[in-house]
Parts: C-alpha cells; sequence; structure tokens
C-alpha cells in the first residue's frame, strides 16, 4: 500500500508539472527469459533497455487502462489480490523510479500461478463490475469513463484478453514478466 500512495503521489507531481495531456500513465510488460533477471536486477540500463526497447512479440501495452482493468478484476481501487489481481500493483519491484515509480517483476514461478488464475477467473465478474458512473466516481484513471460507454467495456474485454495469452505464453515458455507504468 505504502508503494502505490508514493505512486499515486509522483504521478500527481508529475500531472502537474507537465499538464494532464502530456503525462499519460501507460503501462507496458515484457516477457523475459528466467536467465535475464539477475542482470534486470543489477543494472537499471538493461532494464530500461528490456522495457523501452524489447521485440514488439514480448511486449504487451495496455495503455491507460492498466487501473480499470485492475479494478474489474479486482473490485479495488489499489492494492492487489493474490493470482490474476496482482497482475497490475503486483510483483517485487526493481530498479529506479522510472516516473511513476520502479518497475516490478513476476518471476517464471509466479508468471504461471498468475496465467492459471487468469485462465481460471470468472469473466462474468469482470464485465458485471463495469459500471462507468461507479468508476468515474471510484477515481479510475483515466478518468473519462462516462464517455467511454460500451466502447470502453469492450476495449478493457480485448486487453484482458490480450492479458490472457501474453501470460499463458510467458508461462508455457517459463519466462518472467517485468512491467512498468510510464509517460506516453
Amino acid at each position: 500500500m505504502k508503494t502505490f500512495i508514493r505512486f499515486l503521489f509522483l504521478a500527481c507531481l508529475s500531472l502537474v508539472a507537465h499538464g494532464f495531456a502530456s503525462a499519460e500513465m501507460r503501462m507496458s510488460m515484457v516477457a523475459v527469459g528466467a536467465k535475464q533477471v539477475p542482470d534486470l536486477k543489477r543494472s537499471q540500463r538493461t532494464l530500461e533497455q528490456v522495457l523501452f526497447k524489447s521485440s514488439p512479440s514480448n511486449t504487451l501495452n495496455i495503455g491507460t487502462s492498466w487501473h480499470a482493468i485492475h479494478y474489474l478484476i479486482t473490485g479495488k481501487t489499489s492494492s492487489p489480490s493474490p493470482g490474476a489481481g496482482e497482475i497490475i500493483f503486483g510483483g517485487t519491484e526493481i530498479g529506479n523510479d522510472l516516473g511513476f515509480g520502479p518497475a516490478h517483476l513476476f518471476t517464471p514461478e509466479e508468471v504461471k500461478s498468475i496465467a492459471e488464475a487468469l485462465q481460471n477467473y470468472p469473466l462474468k465478474n469482470f464485465t458485471a463490475r463495469y459500471d462507468v458512473k461507479q468508476m468515474q466516481a471510484s477515481k479510475i484513471y483515466p478518468e473519462n469513463w462516462l464517455k467511454e460507454g460500451d466502447v470502453g467495456r469492450a476495449r478493457l474485454l480485448d486487453y484482458f484478453q490480450q492479458i490472457l495469452t501474453f501470460y499463458n505464453n510467458a508461462a508455457k515458455n517459463g519466462q518472467a514478466v517485468v512491467f512498468v507504468v510510464h509517460q506516453k
């Protein structure tokens, strides 16, 4: 929880400093080989290269939808829940602050566990929580849900399917996952 509060504080400072339009908080996830993990933990430069210059085939960008996906999976605005509810706010922090906090890492074992949890996650729970008025009132980022309507629901379902596929592939390949919230 302490990390999330720090994350929100830094995000708010960044929004004030850079203006709302230029400070979109986006999330990127990268599947990496287990042998790369020690280098990612040891070298900030290596970590940033992996996060921001990896092949598109190993990367999933979920844009500004990360907070809504977390909310729809967990019903919470911030803290992770075991299993599928860890994909946004879970993992082990690694490296330095990259603007909206440090990167997070899931080991290959954690990736496998999360992939299984996502596979077994009842999609009806995800769709049932999509209530634009409630999401707006809960300040679910990017706080434009009243404008989104059914288009937003379809986009979030598509991202959920992409996340499921991404984690299934990473688990099948024995990979770790590193992810970060960053500016566009």
